[in-house]
């Protein structure tokens, strides 16, 4: 129990370091994080600290160790028994469409598209409003670069909603 608070801490300490604008710091509380969760046999949490070092090396611009990260994390997510509710439907919608963000960066549409989608449809099923507005502006990217512009306006209008209704919250 222990262990996994200091795990856990340590983590969270990475996402402060952020905030901060030290990323290379955060970098090191997350892989800190991640070792000790993989020494205590918690795959939630290897999986939370691959998505957070994930999301770091895309601020950094490294989107091929973002991608390995992130394909890692979902990996592990896949394994563990996810129930759509709370937090792990967050981590496994976040997870997917930062991976689609990623695809479409390095211009794999198709790869971008399937895994937006599948970020998407958790995002929307589970109604989680700032990832819905993410993964809908990039798919409506996505849809343009594919020469659909019914679905990329479809996605741009729902990214839009979105935003607005997050916006006035």
């Amino acid at each position: 129990k222990d262990s996994m608070n200091i795990a856990g801490t340590t983590t969270n300490i990475g996402s402060i370091y952020i905030q901060l604008g030290e990323l290379a710091i955060a970098k090191s509380y997350y892989l800190k994080g991640y070792s000790i969760f993989e020494s205590i046999g918690i795959e939630e949490g290897k999986a939370h600290s691959l998505l957070k070092l994930g999301l770091l090396d895309m601020m950094r611009n490294k989107n091929k160790e973002a991608l390995e990260s992130l394909l890692k994390s979902l990996e592990i997510q896949l394994n563990i028994e996810v129930t759509y509710s709370g937090s792990k439907s967050l981590f496994l919608a976040e997870t997917y469409i930062n991976i689609g963000i990623i695809y479409l960066s390095l211009n794999d549409i198709s790869s971008a598209l399937e895994y937006l989608n599948k970020g998407y449809d958790i995002a929307f099923l589970t109604k989680q409003p700032g990832l819905i507005s993410l993964a809908s502006l990039n798919l409506s990217h996505a849809y343009e670069i594919t020469r659909k512009p019914a679905l990329a306006l479809k996605y741009y209008k729902i990214h839009k909603d979105y935003s607005d209704t997050i916006y006035n919250d």
